[in-house]
């Protein structure tokens, strides 16, 4: 079956100095991103990482007509798969998301007796099926597209008769609210992609046709409850086709697309005010985008299609830096195969990049490469203990970061000067308070513990998270990164 193909098998790291003249079913890899290791998956279309940085990578196996995903370790080898084939009709996966619990949302299109569905399927982290469910649409073969909030709602957006269309369900797919649909005034409005940032708001984009179809990007902001905040079209002159989003660790907004035979990628604000920054990458063949990610520091990531006079296509992935520095690029490729191109990527929990391609015409691969690496800033696991008055700390995790889903907790230590009431509150960085706590101290050391937890008791996204002490003889601001 697919899980034991030719087609999932892990093939040696390939550094780009030692390439060379590859052998038969041997990568290329031209540019200056180092390559850690690449495999074969068949049908591979997307990724995302869990909190033990294992890889999850979904897609269609073409040689059982069904969804194949597979959870590789960070080394790309194989832990376990699942394939389902879509009993009531044929199926195809589009793209993953993991929530906090490291359940696995797949999310897709079905097709029953000729009618097209929304599909959405959640695994446990052991592959076993939890809930799934359908919702019936026109075109849903243009793609869905997943997203995962705070309290692990889930969020998924995907074209329905030429509209955007977004609907949130709870943790166990019960519908919450009524179905967002943006129908905009031209033939088409196509989705590419949602994100939600850390005030759970959900941020849809794609493109979207005016009265004469002339195509232009299109974002739409969506309050937690969907209602719409607020949306931003470019008004280009030349048509531009929006083909993902991303959302960076201050909540910007960061968008890609085709713009004539060039890449386009902008960095908005979070109230789709203001274009902070943009890169056009425009080569004499031409070149189209596929998909973007945004890593834990705000670098960029984008993949899509490089043509070439001699080879059609070869796979392309550019990394930026927040301000749009370029990072670095790199094209793939099968020697003597004349479609190449690159459909998802993703970025694992020590800032490695997750590319998902297409070589050899027919054949996808799963590539990692070397990303930039995350700081370790953060609580020391094992500090001295607090000696000033009015002082501050906080306190444990591993490896410069608490990680709720290991039971790890961020202790605030503090040191008052006399006794009273002491006050921790902790607020995102866009200063939404999470939670807050108080006791009472007699003068002494003394801690809070905050469990990454916000006032709802759900586990809080990754991120760098804001403290405030407070109390008698105490007025101090810390910084805590939660990793999961």
């Amino acid at each position: 079956d697919c899980a034991d193909s030719d087609e999932l098998k892990y093939a040696s790291t390939v550094p780009l100095d030692e390439v060379g003249d590859p052998e038969e079913d041997e990568v290329e890899f031209e540019g200056d991103l180092d390559v850690l290791g690449y495999t074969f998956q068949s049908g591979a279309r997307a990724a995302a990482a869990d909190s033990q940085n294992n890889i999850i990578v979904t897609g269609n196996c073409w040689e059982e007509d069904a969804i194949l995903t597979v959870k590789y370790d960070t080394n790309l080898n194989v832990i376990s798969s699942t394939t389902y084939s879509g009993e009531e009709g044929d199926v195809s996966a589009h793209s993953v998301a993991v929530d906090s619990q490291d359940r696995i949302i797949i999310a897709g299109a079905k097709y029953i007796d000729g009618d097209d569905h929304f599909y959405i399927r959640i695994y446990d982290s052991e592959f076993n099926v939890e809930a799934y469910h359908w919702h019936a649409v026109d075109r849903a073969m243009y793609r869905t597209y997943v997203a995962v909030d705070s309290e692990d709602n889930i969020i998924i957006t995907g074209r329905d008769d030429d509209d955007f269309l977004t609907i949130k369900y709870d943790s166990n797919l019960e519908q919450i609210g009524i179905p967002e649909r943006y129908e905009g005034v031209g033939r088409v409005d196509q989705p590419a992609g949602v994100a939600v940032d850390s005030d759970d708001n959900i941020i849809v984009s794609g493109y979207s046709s005016d009265q004469d179809n002339n195509a232009d990007f299109f974002t739409i902001k969506y309050s937690p409850s969907l209602t719409q905040i607020t949306n931003r079209s470019n008004n280009l002159e030349e048509d531009n086709y929006g083909r993902g989003v991303a959302v960076t660790p201050d909540d910007e907004i960061v968008v890609t697309g085709s713009m004539g035979n060039s890449i386009l990628t902008q960095k908005y604000n979070s109230g789709l005010t203001a274009v902070l920054g943009e890169d056009t990458y425009e080569d004499e063949d031409g070149a189209s985008p596929h998909a973007i990610a945004v890593d834990s520091e705000g670098n960029i990531a984008v993949t899509g299609d490089h043509y070439t006079p001699t080879l059609w296509y070869k796979g392309y992935l550019m990394l930026y830096s927040p301000d749009f520095e370029i990072l670095g690029s790199v094209t793939y490729w099968m020697i003597g195969v004349y479609s190449n191109s690159s459909y998802g990527v993703a970025f694992d929990r020590d800032n490695n990049i997750i590319a998902i391609g297409r070589v050899a015409g027919d054949r996808e691969v799963v590539i990692k490469f070397d990303g930039v690496a995350a700081p370790q800033p953060g609580p020391d696991p094992d500090p001295a203990p607090v000696e000033e008055e009015g002082e501050a700390e906080v306190v444990g995790g591993s490896g410069g970061s608490v990680n709720p889903n290991e039971g790890e907790t961020a202790r605030i230590q503090f040191k008052s000067n006399q006794p009273g009431s002491v006050t921790v509150r902790v607020y995102s960085r866009r200063g939404q308070l999470v939670w807050e706590d108080s006791k009472e101290t007699d003068g002494s050391d003394d801690e809070i513990e905050w469990a990454a937890r916000n006032a709802q008791d759900n586990v809080v996204s990754s991120g760098i998270y804001i403290i405030h002490i407070s109390g008698p003889g105490i007025d101090v601001t810390r910084q805590v990164p939660i990793v999961k």
